[in-house]
């Protein structure tokens, strides 16, 4: 029952997998590219901290002291999460009876997929051409929820393949146009 789960994030992630490494390594540096594995959340916290290190300081990529301020960097981001963390743990206890009332209920249920929709309606907004190729994934996806037997662990996978595809197809597209 897992082996299409495995399949799908093996087919998403492998391209990733050595281009972070390449790309990490050289800009962290050792030290905190450790600093930033063990403590999680590169991509999203540790490398935006280095690289803005690096260019508020103007520091040569690859260098010793660019990885001296990476370490600094990382562990500055690593210290702010854990203050963060700390502080919410600390406020989260008092606030518990405000935020369990039964009138904000309905609000906290819906947060997540409010956000999920802006976002996915502001990359939508902004491409009006583009409208088209989010709808041909999802137009075949319903189409294999609801129209075929097939396994609700392969949909990931069909969509993630018609995706590319399309995509890729629309790229090829706009290359031809370019060239003429």
């Amino acid at each position: 029952m897992i082996i299409p789960g495995i399949i799908t994030l093996t087919l998403i992630l492998a391209p990733w997998w050595p281009a972070e490494y390449f790309g990490y390594m050289t800009t962290m540096g050792p030290g905190a590219l450790y600093m930033s594995y063990t403590t999680g959340n590169v991509t999203n916290l540790r490398m935006p901290a280095t690289v803005g290190t690096m260019n508020a300081l103007e520091l040569e990529p690859n260098t010793d002291e660019c990885h001296t301020m990476a370490i600094i960097a990382c562990g500055a981001s690593n210290i702010t999460t854990i203050v963060l963390l700390f502080l919410g743990m600390l406020f989260s206890v008092p606030l518990k009876p405000i935020l369990q009332n039964e009138s904000l209920q309905p609000a906290f249920n819906l947060a997540i997929p409010a956000l999920f929709g802006g976002l996915v309606a502001q990359s939508i907004i902004k491409s009006k051409k583009q409208v088209g190729l989010y709808l041909i994934p999802l137009a075949v996806c319903l189409a294999f929820c609801y129209l075929t037997k097939v396994d609700a662990a392969y949909y990931m996978l069909i969509t993630v393949a018609l995706g590319a595809l399309v995509f890729y197809l629309f790229d090829y597209r706009m290359q031809d146009k370019k060239k003429e």
